[in-house]
């Protein structure tokens, strides 16, 4: 975007530009990219994007490989880490228990069906609803995320859903955790990413189950039946409330996927990725072009 355009048409001799591209959104990935000396995609899915761009730039292949360094997002431990481990905020169990009385309180319901994201068409809010209309009236919806409310009110209303869905603009990411803890399964059931916080921040709390599309890149660090589940037909609303029900019910599959969650987000945590950006760098200014 922008920005890269910006750093690569003020390039200065003797320093590297380090480009790192976080979307999957071709409108965004310009032209100017090819003028980067290093790319930093967030995931498989991005670098192939940017592959194909750097490719119709007239880069070959050799060149292109030696520009695309993968990176990822990261995740801060500090906050985000598994429940069963420790209380977040270092609270006392009773402090810690009546904190999450009162946010089930704040949202009452037997399941409960997190979802964190902006209230865009890239986020499939459509498709969630309409699942939890098939699932019943035993289930609420609690949608994180800012953007127009009257949409989803709407589809809500013509499915008697409304009632079961609450609508919250933000939460402090100190406090995610503890939704993470009050809810059976996180759902955002996205059409596309770039990379998916969220789905990290959740796999390193496992306190719920993680529920989203089989597409990239969240089939790259999330292995279905292992540590979450991944719905190949995220359009169709059937599909959805299939996987919903069996993060909530099967026990099973519930305890398996939240033992191994953890884990699985090690890779992620602020502390490893930084060690990692730390390397990085090293490498870049020590390649043959910058070392003086």
């Amino acid at each position: 975007y922008w920005p890269c355009d910006m750093a690569t048409f003020g390039k200065v001799p003797g320093v590297p530009v380090i480009v790192s591209i976080h979307d999957t959104n071709k409108d965004v990935l310009h032209d100017s990219v090819a003028n980067a000396d290093f790319i930093l995609p967030v995931s498989r899915a991005v670098a192939d994007l940017v592959k194909s761009k750097l490719l119709s730039n007239g880069i070959d292949e050799v060149a292109i490989e030696s520009k695309i360094y993968m990176f990822s997002n990261r995740v801060d431990e500090k906050v985000f880490y598994p429940n069963k481990l420790v209380n977040h905020n270092n609270l006392h169990d009773d402090e810690y228990n009546e904190r999450l009385t009162i946010l089930r309180g704040q949202y009452p319901g037997k399941y409960r069906i997190l979802f964190i994201g902006r209230r865009k068409e890239q986020k499939n809010w459509d498709t969630l609803i309409k699942a939890l209309a098939i699932m019943g009236k035993e289930y609420v919806l609690i949608m994180i995320g800012r953007g127009e409310k009257d949409p989803i009110l709407k589809l809500a209303n013509n499915l008697n859903v409304a009632s079961q869905i609450y609508l919250v603009d933000s939460v402090e990411n100190s406090e995610i955790p503890y939704y993470h803890s009050i809810s059976n399964v996180f759902a955002t059931i996205s059409r596309w990413e770039g990379f998916g916080i969220v789905f990290i921040e959740a796999l390193a709390t496992g306190g719920s189950v993680v529920i989203t599309s089989d597409i990239a890149p969240m089939n790259e660090y999330i292995k279905h039946g292992y540590n979450g589940l991944l719905v190949k037909e995220y359009e169709n609303p059937n599909e959805v409330a299939k996987a919903l029900k069996i993060g909530i019910h099967n026990e099973t599959v519930r305890s398996a996927i939240l033992a191994n969650a953890p884990n699985s987000a090690d890779n992620f945590l602020k502390r490893n990725v930084d060690q990692w950006e730390i390397q990085l760098y090293r490498i870049f200014l020590q390649s043959s072009s910058y070392s003086e």
